[in-house]
């Protein structure tokens, strides 16, 4: 039976609703508002605001409105445009139907001048504190690996970097440039009509040498020419850093570095440190994909005492480690006795990475490191990690911790708010044999991964096989 006709314009004025009754009660936010606790914003940045002047927005308002342009990939445009207008985003962010909205500049000058502090280095560190409370973060067992990140300046931008010059080079060319200028002008051939077209404001890069060391980028100067692979063109980009907990999926610790080769490798050694300071202990073992087996990675795992399950780059022996005359003095120095026992250090280092990769620990790891470009992926495509939101390095690397700790939001809230398991009782007969064989091979795997330590005269790494995780 067809309906009947009702007029678009025909609403009532005036509506009675509950706010809270329009949420699903699966939905994704609905969950995170369960989990998200922001009460240690206003304390965070007290120190940035005045007590003069008009009342400022709620900070904690303005944490979630981030978040949640982060958990959708909004811009600030877009999210305020779509906070007037969803209900669902105002209930998230606490503004009531009737409530004004921050205007996007606003945002803006927030983010970029008012809070200071480093906040959103201590919202990942309470996501993964949660996580942590949650028993999700284990820290044994860690991931690290790098992605490219496209900055948010275009090519045409690039321009030669001048070179600096004395006082007396200045008036030299001054005075060259007078002298000249006094010169007739010699006349100069006209291009041909038929030409090929520069865009306005473009730059003709073609038969130039492009080098970090001779051009930078006006628009965002912190960016560097960069290429992941080979199959690539380089272009300007950052690296975003990513050091995830194997067994859990949780990113721990999270860094954006300049577009370089060394970019990677570097940061992942500060990432190591930043999991120590959350967790309260190193982790035991990390791996990494080839970029990062080079003798000063594995010197910094060695310093830190942590096995590093990372194929070395270009070297398929172990290195031998000669003796040194310096060494064996009474009195080395310093500065001297320094550079080289880092280097013997990373050989040190290598060597082991060479002895571990016949184990089966080791072959369960490199599989294992995958999580990690899931991750990655996950952010790319979700969360807007595949191109810089602003320009400049501590921007992007703000955009890369706040990318970090709204994925570890949602895995915690899908964590807390799933069903209860199915008992073992009400499993088929089928399940209840096949589920102790299943139990036991997992365990099987991951024990390979509870390596005792280095024995000196055996030379080799042990499997001690555990029933227990990483």
């Amino acid at each position: 039976m067809l309906g009947d006709e009702k007029k678009l314009d025909s609403g009532d004025l005036f509506h009675t609703f509950n706010v809270d009754a329009l949420i699903p009660a699966n939905h994704m936010l609905r969950k995170m508002d369960a989990i998200l606790d922001t009460s240690w914003v206003r304390k965070e940045v007290a120190e940035c605001y005045s007590d003069l002047g008009r009342k400022s927005w709620d900070p904690e308002v303005i944490l979630r409105m981030i978040l949640l342009g982060y958990l959708y990939d909004l811009s600030e445009v877009r999210l305020v445009d779509e906070l007037r207008m969803h209900m669902g985003y105002r209930w998230f962010c606490r503004l009531q139907p009737s409530d004004p909205v921050p205007d996007r500049t606003t945002l803006v000058k927030l983010r970029n001048e008012k809070w200071k502090s480093d906040i959103w280095k201590t919202l990942l560190e309470k996501s993964v504190q949660q996580c942590q409370e949650a028993g999700l973060v284990s820290g044994r067992h860690v991931s690290i690996d790098g992605t490219k990140i496209k900055a948010n300046a275009a090519m045409a931008s690039l321009e030669p970097i001048e070179p600096v010059t004395s006082l007396e080079d200045y008036l030299n060319n001054r005075y060259a440039w007078d002298k000249a200028g006094a010169e007739e002008p010699k006349e100069t051939k006209r291009p041909d009509d038929d030409s090929d077209p520069t865009p306005q404001g473009g730059v003709d890069f073609k038969g130039k040498s492009l080098k970090n060391d001779t051009y930078r980028s006006k628009t965002d100067p912190d960016s560097r020419l960069y290429r992941k692979s080979d199959g690539e063109g380089a272009g300007l980009a950052y690296i975003g850093n990513l050091c995830l907990d194997t067994k859990s999926r949780v990113v721990l610790a999270a860094e954006a570095s300049p577009g370089r080769t060394s970019g990677e490798w570097i940061a992942g050694a500060h990432l190591l440190d930043d999991v120590a300071k959350v967790l309260g202990e190193m982790p035991r073992i990390v791996t990494a994909d080839k970029g990062y087996g080079v003798s000063r990675f594995y010197e910094e795992l060695e310093t830190r005492g942590i096995i590093g399950h990372i194929p070395p780059l270009g070297r398929n022996a172990e290195t031998k480690i000669r003796k040194s005359h310096l060494l064996s003095r009474t009195v080395v120095p310093l500065d001297q006795a320094k550079p080289l026992l880092k280097k013997r250090r990373g050989i040190r280092g290598r060597n082991k990475a060479h002895r571990l990769k016949n184990t089966g620990g080791y072959r369960v790891s490199r599989l294992l490191r995958l999580r990690v470009e899931h991750k990655i992926g996950e952010g790319k495509e979700c969360h807007g990690l595949r191109r810089a939101r602003h320009r400049g390095l501590p921007k992007v690397d703000n955009q890369v911790k706040i990318t970090a700790a709204v994925m570890n939001l949602k895995l915690l809230a899908r964590h807390l708010g799933s069903g209860p398991r199915v008992a073992f009782s009400k499993l088929t007969t089928g399940h209840r044999v096949l589920w102790p064989a299943f139990r036991l091979l997992a365990r099987t795997l991951v024990g390979f991964l509870s390596l005792s330590p280095f024995d000196p005269e055996n030379d080799t790494f042990q499997p001690a096989y555990s029933s227990q995780g990483f």
